[in-house]
């Protein structure tokens, strides 16, 4: 495993908006709350068929259960891709 605090992490801004506005969550929500992200933890997601090349990462925001597909652009560099509330994480 790694840790995901020690990458540049990257995310499509106007994705974040849309996400602010419809979830009242955003990716820079949660980037600026990375330093109290504990626990967080990174899976293999559960879809290898269509999305082989991304893992979840599942942090604790507000005590409830956030994931978040991302994927390496380059060996230093992540991109989150979305974010989206998952009772199914709840025991992180």
């Amino acid at each position: 495993m790694f840790n995901i605090i020690e990458y540049i992490i990257i995310w499509d801004k106007e994705k974040n908006n849309i996400l602010y506005e419809k979830r009242n969550i955003s990716i820079e929500i949660i980037c600026n709350y990375k330093k109290l992200w504990h626990p967080y933890k990174i899976v293999e997601h559960h879809n290898k068929k269509d999305y082989a090349h991304q893992y979840l990462l599942i942090v604790s925001y507000q005590e409830y259960p956030y994931v978040i597909p991302f994927q390496f652009i380059t060996p230093w560099t992540i991109q989150l891709i979305t974010i989206f509330p998952d009772r199914r994480y709840k025991n992180i």
